[in-house]
């Protein structure tokens, strides 16, 4: 029960502050594929640190242009205001082929939890952007995790069409080896061209108040309970002081 006021107004603080630090993320940032790979950079969202950048390829046949990681943009889904994460957006500009043509685009990476903490649970993959046109052309964006989960968006004729795939991890994780791939088919006619501009990969986790948050509610309980006590306090010693005047009172009137 809240006691007094000023108990009412720190346990308000409490449950604010509280609120705040869990919806504060951390630093988010973008970067050049290339640059993660050849710096072993990393990116950072909440508690989730995406790092260990390598084994890129392109591998074009038909006279396609193989797509340099130098033109790839990382960025973190908060970077972007890419809504629910912790995730990676990636741009790739180049990713077009024509009729006759194909390219397989792959690179590995490792997300993991900053804390060490098995908190990771699913992976999801969404592309908006991809897009298709003639005949026999297809585009393919896999996500592979080494646990292993899969998931496919497979773009190939209108009536085949998925742009968003996920998967639950059978335990919760503190940290995920992911392989992505991106498989483009050129098609058979002479308008048909494959391409996928971006997409997105997400890691959602469960949740686990942060340290700081838990400290920050104990903090606001602490100081209700005290003011609390410090009412109770003030109450017992007003009526020891209403029961010696009584007492007064009583002792007076007897002795005239």
């Amino acid at each position: 029960m809240i006691c007094s006021r000023t108990g009412r107004a720190i346990f308000a603080l409490a449950v604010i502050s509280w609120a705040i630090s869990l919806s504060q993320s951390s630093k988010a940032a973008s970067a050049l594929l290339s640059t993660l790979i050849n710096n072993q950079g990393s990116l950072t969202e909440d508690d989730k640190k995406f790092s260990n950048f390598m084994a890129y390829s392109s591998t074009p046949t038909g006279g396609a242009t193989a797509v340099d990681p130098g033109t790839i943009t990382v960025a973190t889904l908060a970077a972007i205001g890419g809504g629910d994460g912790p995730g990676l957006s990636f741009t790739i500009p180049g990713s077009t082929v024509t009729m006759g043509q194909t390219d397989v685009i792959s690179f590995t990476y490792t997300v993991a939890t900053v804390s060490g903490d098995k908190i990771i649970e699913d992976d999801s993959l969404d592309s908006l952007t991809m897009a298709r046109t003639g005949v026999g052309s297809m585009v393919t964006i896999s996500e592979n995790t080494a646990n292993p989960n899969t998931s496919n968006v497979i773009f190939t004729t209108p009536t085949q069409t998925s742009s968003s795939d996920s998967s639950f991890f059978p335990n919760l994780l503190a940290s995920v080896v992911v392989t992505s791939s991106i498989q483009l088919v050129g098609g058979t006619t002479a308008n048909s061209t494959a391409t996928v501009p971006s997409f997105n990969e997400r890691f959602s986790q469960f949740s686990v108040p942060e340290p700081s948050s838990l400290l920050s509610l104990a903090l606001g309980i602490g100081g209700v309970l005290l003011a609390c006590a410090a009412r109770r306090g003030e109450k017992k010693r007003g009526r020891t002081g209403m029961a010696a005047r009584r007492e007064s009172r009583t002792t007076t009137n007897k002795a005239l």
